[in-house]
């Protein structure tokens, strides 16, 4: 029997898989982030893409206290399992992260952009190739954040099930163009570096290794 007055759930299975993956996820991004900051201080190098990357990891530590939180109140559970409390604020929560996620996935896409700008220098192509990129961030999170506020109107529409809101087929074109982009960016980051570091004048495993390295952190 479920308690119509509950305000939460035990977290067990995949809510509890959830919101393990997202605390550990955190913890070892706060851990990458702060070596890689420490290591560019001791080198006084410093840059915008440093910012963009702390302001990412900070869009992400919110991110993931929505997860967490979702999955105390039925994000993860099953329908059965939860009272309308918990379906209400679960949806509501959902929503809220969907949104900072957008924001968070586009700030270190630019941190990655600000990077690959400082390694480019003064290459004309290679540089308008990443401002191409950066535009294509932009572009991709002005659509997908707008359309996700406008997927029900009033907003609350999307937990309360009270208001108009959009037809499946603008959801799944909505879904799909936000996909789309975000593999294309993401081949992007991983083939550019790949094209800077043809000819410069370095070992192949030791160019390979550089490569790994910025496409791993692209990706």
């Amino acid at each position: 029997m479920i308690d119509a007055t509950a305000t939460s759930i035990p977290l067990t299975g995949l809510a509890l898989a959830l919101f393990a993956t997202s605390a550990v996820c955190l913890v070892l991004s706060a851990i990458t982030v702060s070596l890689r900051l420490y290591a560019r201080l001791q080198d006084s190098a410093l840059g915008l893409d440093d910012g963009l990357i702390l302001a990412g990891l900070v869009i992400y530590a919110v991110d993931v206290a929505l997860a967490c939180y979702g999955a105390t109140v039925g994000l993860g559970s099953r329908t059965a399992d939860i009272n309308l409390f918990m379906m209400v604020e679960g949806m509501k929560y959902l929503m809220l992260w969907m949104l900072v996620y957008v924001i968070g996935l586009a700030v270190i896409k630019s941190s990655i952009c600000a990077t690959l700008l400082r390694i480019a220098g003064s290459n004309k192509l290679y540089r308008a190739s990443i401002f191409a990129l950066l535009g294509l961030t932009v572009v991709t999170f002005l659509v997908t954040f707008v359309g996700i506020l406008l997927l029900c109107q009033p907003v609350s529409g999307n937990w309360t099930g009270k208001g108009k809101c959009a037809s499946m087929q603008t959801m799944i074109a909505l879904s799909y163009t936000s996909t789309a982009s975000t593999i294309t960016t993401d081949l992007a980051c991983v083939v550019v570096p790949g094209f800077m570091l043809w000819n410069v004048q370095m070992k192949p495993l030791k160019k390979a290794s550089v490569f790994i390295l910025l496409s791993f952190a692209s990706m």
